[in-house]
């Protein structure tokens, strides 16, 4: 995983970042994939995740998500 951006908008940092897929749960998805991730808080008292977070991609005529 790397960050790619972030950005602090209103109190909210916003990550986007690459992962790696899920082998077992998409097997022919060997690449990493775009990200985005909305967080509160800090280095010194920690973050949290205020959203879910994850990424899309589309295969065929069915996006995943």
């Amino acid at each position: 995983m790397s960050i790619v951006h972030k950005e602090n908008y209103d109190g909210v940092t916003i990550v986007m970042y690459t992962t790696f897929t899920d082998q077992k749960e998409l097997p022919l998805a060997d690449y990493e994939a775009l990200s985005v991730a909305f967080v509160i808080g800090s280095d010194k008292v920690g973050w949290e995740s205020i959203d879910q977070h994850g990424w899309s991609h589309h295969e065929n005529d069915n996006d995943t998500l």
